[in-house]
């Protein structure tokens, strides 16, 4: 992308990104969009953010946002985080709203990696006289979109993996009692993360162990916006009492193919097992991809972690540290002795807050940031 593109459009398509996090946590099975309409003299004049899936998408919202504040669109640019569907889904097609709208001048930041869409919209656009730029703040697109692209072009989620820890890594004494490692900011830190995620995912000891609910405590914004509680319990072993199988959404119980049969209040998806008998993760995201759950928050315990990194399963990590030491306690990170040491799995220091008296770190694996080459810009820019 071109510095005079970025210097042009880079702060509405960092607007427009802003509003696609909004929408992060209630968007699924689609991704969270944001969409700006600026002026012909460059202010902008609408925003939008997607609606749960069935409303409207990003673009139709920014173009009513402005039209309701009395603006004229016709003549005005578009700058939109991921390219305009063309297709009839549950919604009309975007490209069709922005036609008829009369805007000039598409800027949009990747295309759509949905195999009905990915570049069509882009040519939908064009056929019908606007101007289309590609590739406007690409890799900050392609983190937002993460998710949704790696569901349509791999069929595995999007995972973050969450630990509140002491600081020599524990998550719980010997005994268990882990109320509370961090402070009351944190854990409120650390429930604003949920809202952004589609499923929370635990093990079945720490279900057994803890009672979780799994819940974002989304008040006033219903229960679209509360992730969906997830639990691996390889023998189907949680008992019906749970707190998490009274929460607003209908939890999930991921077992193996081995697993007696039992009624619980929730649905319960069977997946192969790996070689240690216990859920095959991979197999498990794959499944939890098909249920439309493409953003997964995963907050252990240490096996479950364990797992996950082992199997190259995870992009981020927010990792939650308190000033407390708890020697003898349960280590946040279970699984097999690694050796020799080139083996151990490395992580990019990303992002670091002081959260009220305790410290939050972001992590990223390095391997699993790349933007995948089909979403990439395959058509040269245009400006117009």
């Amino acid at each position: 992308m071109s510095p005079v593109v970025e210097a042009t459009w880079g702060l509405a398509m960092d607007q427009a990104l802003a509003a696609a996090r909004e929408g992060l946590g209630c968007t699924a099975p689609n991704p969270s969009v944001g969409a700006v309409i600026v002026s012909s003299e460059g202010k902008p004049i609408g925003v939008g953010t997607s609606e749960p899936a069935g409303g409207a998408h990003a673009e139709v919202m920014a173009i009513r946002d402005a039209q309701q504040a009395g603006y004229d669109v016709r003549g005005a640019t578009m700058v939109v985080t991921l390219e305009p569907c063309c297709h009839h889904g549950r919604t009309p097609p975007c490209t069709d709203a922005i036609v008829a709208a009369g805007l000039a001048r598409v800027v949009a930041g990747l295309p759509d990696p949905f195999e009905e869409v990915r570049g069509r919209g882009f040519a939908t656009l064009r056929d019908a006289g606007l101007d289309v730029i590609v590739g406007c703040r690409e890799a900050a697109c392609a983190r937002q979109v993460l998710g949704f692209a790696r569901a349509q072009l791999s069929g595995l989620p999007e995972v973050t993996a969450k630990a509140a820890v002491s600081l020599d890594g524990r998550i719980a004494t010997a005994a268990g009692d882990a109320e509370w490692i961090t402070e009351a900011a944190a854990r409120a830190h650390g429930r604003r993360l949920r809202l952004t995620h589609d499923a929370i995912l635990v093990g079945v000891g720490t279900a057994l162990c803890d009672d979780p609910r799994l819940t974002a405590r989304a008040s006033g914004r219903g229960p679209s916006w509360e992730p969906v509680p997830v639990v691996f319990d390889s023998t189907l072993r949680c008992p019906k009492e749970l707190k998490l199988f009274d929460g607003p959404r209908r939890a999930v119980v991921v077992t193996t193919h081995a697993a007696p049969e039992r009624s619980l209040p929730a649905d319960v998806v069977r997946v192969a097992a790996g070689a240690d008998g216990r859920v095959d993760p991979e197999a498990a995201l794959r499944a939890l991809v098909a249920r439309g759950l493409h953003r997964l928050l995963v907050e252990g315990g240490g096996e479950l972690h364990g797992s996950m990194f082992a199997a190259g399963l995870v992009d981020t990590l927010f990792l939650y540290t308190a000033g407390v030491l708890i020697p003898g306690g349960r280590p946040w990170m279970g699984g097999s002795a690694v050796e020799p040491l080139a083996r151990a799995a490395r992580l990019q220091l990303d992002e670091v807050e002081r959260v009220g008296e305790d410290l939050c770190t972001v992590w990223r694996a390095t391997h699993r940031c790349g933007l995948p080459d089909v979403l990439r810009s395959s058509t040269p820019d245009e400006e117009g």
